[in-house]
């Protein structure tokens, strides 16, 4: 996880440190809401946005403020989005490539993220699920954590399963996130995720997983008469 991240340039993270695996990126957000967001605080969610961005700075104790991304392009209008925020704003939630439009940030629009974010003391909360999937248009996917001024700002919430569910169905989520962040602790909230898939996802065929050993790879998870998976444990 923190070789994929080593991919895009300036981008390291030190994986004893700074990298949380969570049971599913919807795990992984609300438990960095319900760790760094108070009851009183505002979250700032563009529109139209993935189902679970509200309710959780609801359950968190905060209030969401929308801001709405304009078609054909959808687009931010800075003068939207900076009316947005106020002192008790603590998160920005980012999520690019974007669902459900397909919208990818551009570098401009993170740019005003990362002013509005050091200006007001707040946090960038990053969805970037569908980072690896190709979108056509100008530019690319851009890690706002490789933004400057974001990258002690940012917790990157990132997922293998949308992409590659084709090949397996499955969840490990991760999130790289400053080493004192308090999202290190991790907080319930996941999806059902079986164990055996996320397993497996550690195993590329390629490379080999020592941890987890070599007789994983291409293991299968027994079955119940009833033809479901029965439970396994490591």
């Amino acid at each position: 996880m923190a070789k994929v991240a080593a991919t895009y340039p300036g981008w390291t993270v030190d994986p004893e440190t700074e990298l949380c695996v969570t049971c599913g990126s919807t795990e992984a957000m609300i438990a960095t809401l319900l760790a760094t967001v108070d009851p009183g605080d505002e979250v700032v969610v563009f529109t139209p946005y993935y189902e679970n961005y509200g309710p959780d700075a609801v359950l968190s104790g905060a209030t969401p403020r929308f801001v709405r991304l304009h078609a054909p392009d959808w687009s931010i209008d800075e003068g939207e989005l900076r009316a947005a925020l106020t002192g008790r704003t603590r998160a920005i939630i980012v999520n690019t490539p974007h669902n459900p439009t397909g919208k990818v940030f551009t570098r401009a629009e993170l740019d005003l993220v990362s002013e509005l974010c050091q200006t007001y003391d707040v946090l960038c909360l990053t969805d970037e699920i569908y980072e690896h999937i190709h979108y056509l248009g100008p530019g690319g996917h851009v890690p706002p954590a490789t933004v400057p001024g974001l990258e002690d700002r940012t917790v990157t919430i990132n997922a293998v399963q949308d992409v590659h569910r084709h090949r397996l169905a499955g969840r490990l989520e991760h999130h790289p996130a400053p080493a004192s962040s308090p999202t290190r602790r991790r907080e319930p909230g996941c999806c059902a995720s079986p164990f055996p898939s996320g397993w497996r996802r550690c195993t590329p065929p390629r490379t080999g997983c020592a941890p987890c050993g070599e007789g994983v790879r291409g293991a299968r998870a027994p079955r119940l008469s009833s033809g479901r998976a029965a439970p396994v444990r490591p």
